[in-house]
């Protein structure tokens, strides 16, 4: 993978994030995450209200989920450097579960403008399809787990003098694995910490995740970019 390709599929990162935040979050009103104490009615009111805002922010929001598979496309390459061999294990199964990532984000936005398709929808049913989303969405853990687990190690591995991930790098990736895991058990409960719209099951599985591709990744993964430039002959 050529080093100016990696570097468009690195600053990816922040089109994917800004124009899934304004899709998801501003245009279709899901930040806040709409509560799932919600009766059926009061959420068939949300949707009455905003239905075509949804349509239009899922849209949106599917488009840039697409960016799902550039950033990636670069890390591996990088990790693909270092493994430095014919099959490069750690490096695929990060991108594959990139790809499954993609995947549960475009179905989510799919299922979330199902449930705005149709003005007559019953309550019930929106609410059924509402849930769908909304779990998937916090509950696509194993994934994100997987995928910065072989980040982490691949950096932990990594002997070079100027490493694509410092270690101290290696255990941020860890630390935001592990703050994802909290919508795990936001099928366990409507309320509280763990529910989808909580603190663990949604709000600091986002926020570290977006801090760290904007902090920690995209710098990082430039600068390795650059490193691989420069020793080209």
């Amino acid at each position: 993978m050529n080093t100016k390709l990696q570097t468009w599929c690195a600053w990816s990162i922040l089109p994917f994030l800004g124009f899934y935040i304004f899709g998801f979050g501003y245009v279709a009103g899901f930040l806040p995450p709409p509560s799932p104490a919600l009766t059926a009615s009061q959420l068939a009111s949300f949707f009455s209200l905003h239905r075509q805002d949804i349509e239009i922010g899922q849209l949106i929001g599917i488009a840039s989920s697409s960016l799902m598979l550039t950033w990636p496309a670069a890390v591996s390459a990088q990790m693909a450097r270092i493994e430095n061999r014919a099959f490069p294990l750690l490096s695929i199964m990060q991108y594959v579960t990139a790809a499954l990532l993609f995947l549960l984000f475009m179905l989510c936005g799919v299922i979330w403008s199902i449930a705005a398709f149709r003005p007559d929808i019953t309550p019930d049913l929106l609410r059924v399809l509402n849930d769908s989303g909304w779990l998937i969405f916090v509950m696509a853990y194993p994934e994100y787990a997987v995928q910065l687990g072989c980040i982490a190690i691949i950096g932990f591995s990594d002997r070079r003098a100027i490493p694509f991930l410092p270690r101290w790098a290696c255990w941020a990736t860890l630390a935001v694995a592990v703050a994802g895991g909290g919508g795990l058990f936001s099928a366990l409960t409507p309320n509280g910490l763990f529910a989808w719209n909580g603190l663990l099951g949604f709000w600091l599985p986002v926020a570290t995740f977006f801090v760290y591709l904007v902090f920690i990744m995209l710098p990082l993964l430039l600068r390795a970019i650059k490193q691989e430039q420069d020793a080209a002959p």
